[in-house]
């Protein structure tokens, strides 16, 4: 059996980098696309298009708001399911960039130094990370505790566990970097927005990966910088015609769940989970509507008897209060088998987790 398995939710990367709730993440996809419609004339027309055919009371959750875009309801014509979805493949779109600048440029939070000294503990002993986030704060967080490569960035081929290739094997001369062993399984159920595929075939579609890049600490105008901005040049160039890879915050996510990559994920999470003797849960509440993660713990704990640690951080003693009654549901309300742990407001999550579990 796994020693350890540890499941990352939202909670993780808000406790870290200050990562948008999905009420903050659907204010900044609104601004960005407001934004571009004064200089794109395709931009303008949807997001007029959003103003005036989604009801102001969608508009103010992103999940609803992209399910509502997607859905193809009885009443709609095809021509307006064809637009509703231009207008959803638009917000799509835009949420890698969203992730990405944050993971770049934004200063995380003093609790950074627990979120190394876990991921390196979970590098030590091989103990894998199930996350449902699709930003890449796991990654940058990874190429903190490792030596950089020439290009001052690594392969994840080892810590993907799934065949992909890096995404510059698509021009003539590309590299493939060798499996890195010195790594642990990080599997991401809903995808990430460095993965990405073809168009044509979700299902079964070539995967490639791009890869991560430090530059926070880089000199302007440095011989260094200057090699990041040309490989960062190039693998925009090599993303031409492919489609970021994940699972967007929609309630039916059934229709993602055909792709290969993405079914792997979710089985070997299975695997993992129903062989572990701890599951620390870190910023995941469980929520009614997700009712695919739901039946995976409660498939994955049905025949063990392992713990489930969860921490999470809410200002909401109630709410806190439904989340543990979730937790405890899955565990046909055996208490014994769930420590619940609402952190207080002068204490970070993360903190918390690498007391309990005695990293120094």
């Amino acid at each position: 059996m796994n020693p350890k398995v540890f499941v990352f939710g939202a909670g993780f990367s808000k406790d870290i980098a200050n990562y948008p709730t999905l009420e903050e993440l659907t204010e900044e996809v609104l601004e960005i696309i407001e934004d571009e419609s004064n200089v794109n004339s395709e931009a303008k027309e949807i997001a007029e298009f959003i103003i005036k055919r989604v009801p102001s009371g969608i508009k103010n959750n992103i999940e609803h708001t992209l399910t509502y875009l997607y859905q193809e309801f009885p009443w709609r014509t095809e021509k307006e399911n064809l637009a509703f979805k231009s207008a959803y493949q638009l917000i799509v779109e835009k949420l890698p960039g969203i992730f990405d600048n944050i993971a770049r440029y934004k200063k995380v939070n003093k609790s950074c130094d627990e979120a190394q000294k876990l991921i390196d503990y979970c590098r030590r002993y091989e103990l894998p990370i199930i996350t449902f986030n699709y930003d890449t704060l796991i990654e940058y967080l990874y190429l903190g505790i490792k030596p950089k490569s020439q290009n001052n960035y690594l392969d994840f081929a080892g810590l993907y566990q799934y065949p992909m290739k890096l995404i510059t094997e698509r021009e003539p001369g590309g590299v493939w970097w060798g499996e890195n062993d010195d790594s642990f399984p990080l599997f991401k159920l809903h995808g990430s927005i460095n993965w990405f595929y073809s168009s044509r075939d979700f299902q079964g579609s070539q995967i490639y990966f791009s890869p991560v890049i430090e530059a926070e600490n880089l000199r302007d105008g440095s011989r260094e910088m200057k090699i990041v901005w040309e490989e960062m040049s190039r693998i925009s160039k090599c993303k031409t015609g492919l489609l970021p890879l994940i699972v967007p915050p929609v309630l039916d996510k059934s229709i993602y769940y055909v792709n290969n990559i993405i079914k792997v994920q979710w089985e070997k999470a299975m695997d993992y989970l129903s062989e572990a003797n701890e599951i620390y849960i870190l910023g995941y509440s469980l929520p009614e509507t997700d009712l695919a993660t739901k039946f995976l713990f409660q498939k994955a704990l049905f025949n063990n008897s392992s713990k489930l640690h969860v921490i999470i951080k809410d200002d909401d003693k109630n709410y806190a209060k439904t989340t543990e009654k979730r937790y405890l549901s899955i565990l046909d309300g055996n208490i014994d088998r769930l420590e619940f742990i609402n952190v207080d407001s002068n204490k970070s999550s993360l903190q918390t987790l690498t007391e309990i579990l005695g990293i120094k």
